[in-house]
C-alpha cells in the first residue's frame, strides 16, 4: 500500500478544516442536506443548488425578468410610487449576482 505524501496530507487536511468552517457556518435546518458529503467540492455544489439553484432555473429567472423589464409599463390606477416600487423590483431581479446582461440588455 503506498503512503500518503506530504501534498496528500496537506490536501486531506485543508479539506478536513474546509469541511468543518463550512458545517459551522450551515443553519441547522441545513445540515442534514449536507452531512452525507464526502468532500468539501460536493457540500459547496450542495449548497450552491440550493440556494442559487440550478443553470436552468437561473436562466429561466433571467428570462422572466427580462420580459417584465421589456414588457414593463404602469397599471391602470397605479400610483407613481407603486409603480417605481415595481420597477425596482425587476430591476433588483435582473442585478442579482452572477447575472450578467449584454450591452444591449445593460443599455435599455
Amino acid at each position: 500500500m503506498n503512503r500518503p505524501t506530504n501534498d496528500d496530507l496537506e490536501k486531506i487536511e485543508k479539506d478536513a478544516i474546509a469541511l468543518y468552517e463550512i458545517s459551522c457556518g450551515v443553519a441547522p435546518d441545513k445540515f442534514d442536506i449536507i452531512i452525507n458529503c464526502e468532500s468539501t467540492k460536493e457540500i459547496w455544489d450542495v449548497l450552491k443548488n440550493l440556494y442559487h439553484g440550478s443553470e436552468q432555473a437561473q436562466d429561466k429567472k433571467l428570462t422572466i425578468a427580462l420580459n417584465e423589464f421589456t414588457n414593463f409599463k404602469a397599471l391602470p390606477g397605479e400610483s407613481i410610487d407603486d409603480s417605481f416600487n415595481r420597477f425596482n423590483l425587476i430591476i433588483t431581479k435582473l442585478s442579482n449576482p452572477g447575472t450578467v446582461c449584454s450591452n444591449h440588455e445593460t443599455n435599455l
